[in-house]
């Protein structure tokens, strides 16, 4: 026989039942608030940043360094003029060449060579906005990456360790954000070198969108003074790099050379043409970019005493010459010619077969001393210079490799086979099966380099 429950069971067993389902509802809460609070770091309390040096006028700012490989788009942004919101306002940029120089924006159509900034940033801060050193991992949270210059208590701050007006933003950007955000101080950065293209000598036609018109430029980021002169021979107290600069440093990041032996600019062409050197993982940031370098003998050309260069400068080229043999003090000779009429120079680096650096062309063989006879080759107007490469050797050593020249436009390169004591031509008649050539026959004239003894005369 069934009995029916109290009245009194009824009421407690459906207490009973409440209860148990808020319990329920109560630890699912809690777990979502778990989950929750560690799916978002925002959720927990920020860390407080130590105090940055004397003299800076910025806080720092505790921030997430995000994976660098990540950090590509965010360059092209910049260097398209397209971080809208996440950057500031970019000046306008000059092009061209007075009288009929005008003015324009950077755009994507137009766009700032991205290897250019890309270059400068891993220079300043191995791409690290947040961190204690440029030598931390990315994908991290830290403060703001503070560089301190203590003779001066200046301060660089972020990704493009920016200096300059951090206390008020010279009216054009907010300091505050410099220091708290990434993209923001990429753009900062980005238009502090367009300010810098607007004020330095020309290059080539003055078009800024070719990295080697930006040579000036990028000196002048870091500063447009004598410290950056690549021809600067002597200890300079006051600069960030103050060791003489000797001229036959390899070009940077090809030789196991101080990086204090440089200045600035040669250091971010180094970096293009190196990603290697750069990597934060597995993964190139950039494509390996050789790009030509005003040639060390432009600067000082201005006036005597001036180290700088003149208003306007011819743009770079490079030039490669194959097949070049040294051996028992003989080789072949370089020869350049300056088709125009005004100075122009040269830089001569002669590569391994194997692409490795060897030497520059700098008139004498390298010693201990660093007692080459010449810092940089100039040419005077429509002068011809003729340069042995036997002469950078020694007599017992032997090479094979090619030469690459950065040489100003209107140079003309070309290589000189070596001299033989005697010479016998022979007649040689080819025909012409097509190509640039109008004669259907060329008479040659076939130089054999043999002795006399063996030729039977």
């Amino acid at each position: 026989m069934n009995h029916p429950l109290s009245r009194l069971q009824t009421i407690e067993l459906f207490l009973l039942l409440l209860a148990l389902l808020i319990w329920i509802a109560m630890a699912l809460a809690y777990s979502d608030s778990l989950e929750s609070a560690a799916a978002s770091p925002l959720a927990q309390a920020t860390p407080t940043c130590p105090a940055p040096p004397a003299g800076c006028p910025q806080a720092r700012i505790y921030g997430h360094q995000p994976r660098r490989y990540d950090m590509r788009s965010t360059f092209n942004e910049a260097a398209n003029n397209a971080l809208g919101n996440n950057g500031p306002s970019y000046n306008l940029i000059n092009r061209g060449l007075p009288p009929n120089m005008t003015q324009e924006s950077v755009s994507a159509s137009r766009p700032i060579p991205h290897v250019i900034l890309r270059g400068m940033a891993w220079q300043e801060s191995h791409w690290l906005q947040f961190a204690e050193g440029v030598n931390d991992p990315d994908d991290r949270d830290a403060c703001t990456l503070i560089g301190y210059y203590a003779p001066t208590q200046s301060c660089g701050y972020g990704l493009m360790q920016i200096t300059s007006c951090m206390s008020d933003g010279c009216g054009w950007f907010t300091p505050s954000r410099v220091a708290g955000e990434l993209a923001y101080n990429l753009g900062t950065g980005t238009n502090f070198l367009i300010q810098k293209w607007n004020e330095m000598p020309f290059i080539g036609d003055n078009d800024h969108t070719v990295a080697e018109q930006w040579y000036y430029a990028v000196t002048a980021y870091n500063g447009w003074s004598w410290c950056n002169d690549p021809n600067r021979d002597k200890y300079a107290s006051g600069c960030p790099y103050p060791n003489p600069f000797y001229p036959d440093r390899p070009p940077y990041g090809e030789g196991n050379y101080s990086a204090f032996g440089y200045p600035y600019q040669e250091r971010i062409w180094g970096w293009a043409a190196h990603p290697e050197s750069a990597q934060a993982s597995l993964h190139w940031l950039w494509r390996p970019t050789r790009v030509a370098a005003v040639p060390r003998g432009i600067f000082g050309l201005r006036g005597a005493g001036d180290w700088r260069p003149p208003s306007q400068t011819p743009k770079p080229v490079f030039h490669l010459l194959y097949g070049i043999r040294v051996a028992n003090g003989v080789g072949p000779s370089i020869v350049l010619r300056n088709t125009t009429s005004q100075t122009l120079a040269a830089d001569v680096a002669l590569y391994n077969a194997d692409h490795t650096f060897s030497r520059w062309w700098l008139g004498a063989p390298p010693n201990d001393a660093h007692s080459y006879p010449y810092r940089y080759i100039r040419l005077a107007p429509y002068e011809t210079c003729s340069l042995p490469t036997a002469d950078v050797f020694y007599s017992w050593e032997t090479f094979t490799g090619y030469a690459r020249i950065s040489a100003s436009e209107g140079v003309e390169v070309t290589l000189q086979p070596p001299p033989y004591s005697h010479k016998v031509f022979l007649p040689l008649t080819l025909k012409n099966y097509g190509g640039n050539c109008y004669n259907l026959l060329s008479l040659l004239f076939y130089s054999v380099g043999f002795s006399a003894v063996q030729a039977g005369v």
